[in-house]
């Protein structure tokens, strides 16, 4: 079977580079094409002094609302891009648990029956004190 593009750390996609020696065993950080395919926020900016202020407590539910639904429209995205089993492999999946909830039940009360069977034995033998 062969692999494709971009599927193993070892094969580069579009728009990435993997490190290169640059001389003296320096080596450069790969780069990522940040057009294709990225959803990430650009980073918060620095917190500073002036941030525990009024100003700071005032944006506070803003920013809240802001970031639940940020959050939420990730949620959903992600939601989408989910493979759903049919209801047939449900179905399946759901029989296959059952009859092997079963079958260890079965197999684990014959196992308390007989280690019950061997104490009562054990006990009736050696006799209680």
């Amino acid at each position: 079977m062969g692999r494709q593009r971009g599927m193993h750390p070892a094969v580069p996609g579009p728009g990435r580079r993997f490190p290169v020696p640059a001389g003296n065993d320096v080596v450069k950080t790969s780069t990522i094409d940040a057009t294709k395919g990225s959803n990430r926020r650009p980073p918060a900016p620095a917190r500073t002094a002036a941030d525990d202020g009024r100003e700071s407590l005032l944006s506070r539910p803003a920013a809240w609302w802001d970031r639940a639904r940020t959050f939420i429209e990730e949620v959903r995205g992600e939601m989408r891009r989910v493979t759903w089993p049919s209801r047939r492999e449900v179905y399946a999946t759901t029989v296959v648990v059952i009859l092997v909830s079963v079958f260890f039940g079965v197999y684990l009360w014959l196992v308390d029956l007989a280690l019950a069977s061997a104490v009562r034995w054990l006990i009736a033998r050696v006799g209680a004190a």
